[in-house]
């Protein structure tokens, strides 16, 4: 199982995205699917390639799969109050992938994110959709 890693948000034009920042963006994409469906929302999530190496390349189709999963948790949820549209047709022959792309993607994780513990710290309040279970408690067909 995955695990959430604290996003970069404060991206500038100095910095440069390397395969460590891009398996960061993808652990916390698989982190959010795996609480998400383990709350009852079940994006539609194709792959998750992580690790990469020094070697690894990302290509225009791999971050049209990582937008697009984004979208995905976003869309199996709701939008969060503060939300910028992915960009998913990225495309060979386009502008260059930039500082401001790398914002959009983290800060949109992170707005996942912080929804994903509100959701949660109500259930605390609320109950989850069966009144008295706690989020630890399990609950399974038979228990209901």
């Amino acid at each position: 199982m995955a695990s959430w890693v604290t996003p970069v948000i404060d991206w500038d034009n100095t910095d440069y995205i390397n395969f460590g920042d891009t398996d960061r963006i993808e652990e916390n994409t698989e982190y959010l699917y795996d609480e998400f469906v383990a709350i009852g929302y079940i994006p539609a999530i194709t792959t998750f390639t992580y690790p990469r190496t020094v070697t690894s390349f990302d290509f225009y189709d791999d971050w049209n799969r990582i937008e697009n999963n984004i979208l995905s948790i976003k869309n199996a949820t709701w939008e969060p109050l503060i939300w910028t549209t992915p960009q998913v047709n990225w495309a060979s022959v386009q502008q260059s992938f930039s500082f401001v792309d790398t914002n959009r993607i983290e800060q949109n994780l992170l707005y996942l994110y912080n929804m994903l513990n509100n959701i949660k710290d109500a259930f605390w309040y609320l109950g989850t959709f069966y009144c008295g279970y706690s989020p630890g408690d399990l609950i399974t067909e038979e228990g209901l």
